[in-house]
């Protein structure tokens, strides 16, 4: 006879604490087996890159270094999970599957349509956990606030290791034998770059209260939409909430009780907020999950762009002439992270005064963030196109934006080191100079930096003529109150919103 067994699946839940399908799994009294699957499908995916892969690697590494003894009955494997599950249903006797669900691309979203009805077709009950308050089924946002902050305020799940019962050695061993991490991928995961933050649990950790304890918050509020100063005053916890490293209630609790005797209150309150905005984006793309493709607000698919290829590759490689975008591109590109603010001069330039489509750009720059997290990128990447209708058009000046956020050239300078012999005015604006200037200092636009590839005064014009038009459409007025109803909750005071969060 079979011996039953329950089953634990790691995806982006990549931590030993605060894990609900842990600990219901642990607390049945079942031997369990824990699984991680590299799963073939993201090579196709187009928004997923290597660093994203080398990121669930090493948070792997990271649990196994802190709990070696139960890591042991935790197996990572590589390749289909509908062939690994149909072999483990069809030859194995699984009592229960244990795991988060995801708000994820249409990719994971098929498979796990896929395996739901495979688990049905076998009988074997999937318990999917509700993650950082995000939840399945929504029509609308009706008490959704309330039901985050009680969320937030239960207690923390903290598995009982002590009870884990091994699983069968001769399944982990036909398992390993079939599906196990080639050498291959192994090779080219293990190495983690110098330029990105380091990943796992116990860094996440770490940065945790170092950013609360040390109190680096005190100066959010100043420097959060600074292009340097921010690197190193934001919190700098998206890439463990992306890959699980961290669950957004741990980091709600902490800062909670931080604030409590904060000598910097104000700052720490608006830290606080944006773990409210980080659900509310995926909870409106769980709700509304072909916005990874489409326009939220369809009427916007009848408005014209013409590709130019050779646009957006400037855009893509940090050549558009444009300082502060092309400083921009080449830091994500190169440590996966950038400043909100930041992120939004990029799509805007994509999309506003390059006048591409936001699908062409969307794609990339997720394959550059470490923190990407689908349902949190493409709501943003619609919201800083203009396509959703129902938000403030935000059309970003990158000159205006340089003098403002990056005064000094600080971040120009870090990364546009052909700029930083030239006065500060021109580091913002090279194309300024005259011809003898250029022989003076010894620099040649076009040659040492590119020309700008468009005026910006011209083509922001223009966005702005034909976007704030279109949205008054009544096309456009239609689908807003869709939206409205479905996206939006009662509460309509920011300041009434903020309290209700505390």
């Amino acid at each position: 006879m079979k011996e039953a067994f329950n089953l634990i699946w790691f995806k982006r839940d990549l931590r030993w604490q605060d894990h609900q399908p842990l600990k219901l799994a642990l607390d049945k009294g079942l031997p369990l087996l824990g699984i991680f699957i590299f799963e073939d499908f993201y090579r196709q995916d187009p928004s997923w890159s290597l660093r994203h892969w080398q990121a669930q690697y090493h948070s792997l590494v990271d649990m196994q270094a802190t709990n070696k003894q139960v890591f042991t009955e935790i197996l990572v494997l590589e390749g289909n999970s509908i062939d690994i599950f149909e072999k483990l249903a069809t030859q194995y006797l699984i009592n229960g599957i244990y795991s988060y669900q995801e708000t994820g691309e249409a990719l994971s979203y098929q498979r796990d349509k896929q395996l739901s009805k495979l688990f049905k077709k076998h009988n074997i009950p999937w318990f999917e956990c509700e993650q950082n308050a995000v939840q399945r089924g929504r029509k609308n946002r009706r008490n959704w606030d309330e039901n985050w902050r009680e969320f937030m305020h239960q207690p923390l799940d903290q598995p009982k290791f002590a009870s884990w019962q091994a699983g069968s050695p001769k399944l982990k061993a036909d398992l390993k034998a079939h599906f196990g991490i080639s050498t291959h991928l192994q090779k080219h995961l293990k190495n983690w770059p110098h330029s990105l933050q380091a990943i796992g649990e116990s860094a996440a950790q770490k940065r945790l209260n170092h950013f609360l304890e040390t109190k680096v918050y005190k100066n959010y509020g100043a420097h959060i939409g600074l292009a340097q100063k921010s690197r190193s005053t934001c919190s700098r916890l998206s890439p463990f909430l992306a890959w699980g490293n961290l669950s957004l209630r741990q980091i709600y609790r902490k800062a909670m009780a931080e604030l409590e005797n904060s000598p910097f209150p104000r700052d720490l309150r608006a830290f606080i907020s944006r773990l409210h905005w980080h659900s509310h984006f995926i909870q409106k793309f769980e709700m509304e999950e072909s916005m990874e493709f489409k326009n939220l607000n369809p009427a916007f698919n009848s408005l014209e762009k013409v590709q130019q290829p050779e646009l957006i590759e400037a855009w893509k490689n940090g050549k558009t002439g444009y300082p502060l975008i092309d400083a921009g591109m080449r830091a994500v590109r190169e440590t996966g992270y950038l400043n909100f603010r930041m992120r939004a001069v990029l799509v805007s330039f994509l999309s506003h005064q390059l006048w591409q489509d936001w699908q062409e750009g969307a794609s990339y720059l997720a394959q550059q963030f470490l923190d990407y997290i689908p349902g949190i990128h493409y709501p943003q990447f619609q919201m800083q196109s203009g396509n959703t209708g129902i938000n403030t058009i935000r059309i970003y000046n990158p000159v205006k934006q340089s003098l403002e956020k990056d005064k000094e050239a600080n971040f120009i300078n870090t990364w546009l080191p052909e700029l930083k012999e030239l006065p500060l005015t021109f580091q913002h604006q090279p194309w300024m100079m005259t011809a003898m200037e250029q022989t003076f200092y010894n620099f040649e636009l076009g040659k040492d930096y590119p020309e700008r590839i468009i005026n910006i005064d011209k083509s922001s014009a223009r966005a702005r003529d034909v976007l704030w038009a279109f949205r008054k459409t009544q096309a456009v007025r239609i689908e807003n109150q869709k939206i409205l109803i479905k996206h939006t909750t009662a509460i309509r005071d920011p300041q009434q919103r903020s309290k209700k969060i505390m």
